[in-house]
């Protein structure tokens, strides 16, 4: 790769929520599921909301003459459900 390229896919690169006052924290997949933050099950389909995501984000981008470089999004389960 040479500068500005795209990359082949997004890089999915998971914070937890830090403290208030203090920064998110990165987190690798396999301490989220040491510490049984989400099931498996769940963090696949987290990945793949998150690429679908970032999918459409950077297509609306390119109708505009734009790139996505980096987003940031919050996922939340309330009654069993990703929001």
């Amino acid at each position: 790769m040479i500068e500005n390229d795209k990359f082949p896919q997004p890089i999915i690169t998971p914070a937890t929520k830090a403290e208030s006052g203090h920064h998110d924290e990165d987190i690798s997949r396999e301490e989220i599921m040491k510490r049984g933050i989400v099931s498996e099950e769940d963090y696949l389909a987290l990945e793949k909301f998150t690429r679908a995501l970032f999918e459409r984000g950077s297509q609306i981008a390119a109708e505009r003459g734009l790139i996505l470089v980096d987003t940031k999004y919050e996922f939340g389960k309330k009654n069993g459900k990703f929001i």
